[in-house]
């Protein structure tokens, strides 16, 4: 089975870890930009496999707790642990 996200691509439901672009898709940014914020020690902790030109991987489950933690409230302030 797939699930739709957000019109912007299509993932298996069970899927584990996604490549640079399929994760900048998720969040509606730039793989660049993604890949800028990797390089500042910003965004969802990552995993890289093998030598410095492996593929950069993200776990699902590592950007979603990435997305929670910046989730803000009805009133524009943070979920109580939140980071800004």
């Amino acid at each position: 089975m797939y699930v739709q996200n957000h019109d912007k691509g299509i993932l298996p439901e069970k899927q584990i870890a996604v490549t640079n672009g399929a994760a900048a898709r998720m969040l509606g940014i730039s793989p660049r930009t993604l890949s800028n914020w990797r390089v500042q020690g910003r965004g969802p902790k990552y995993i890289k496999v093998g030598s410095h030109r492996s593929p950069v991987l993200y776990r699902v489950c590592d950007i979603e707790a990435w997305l929670d933690s910046h989730l803000v409230e009805g009133d524009g302030k943070t979920s109580a642990g939140a980071r800004r």
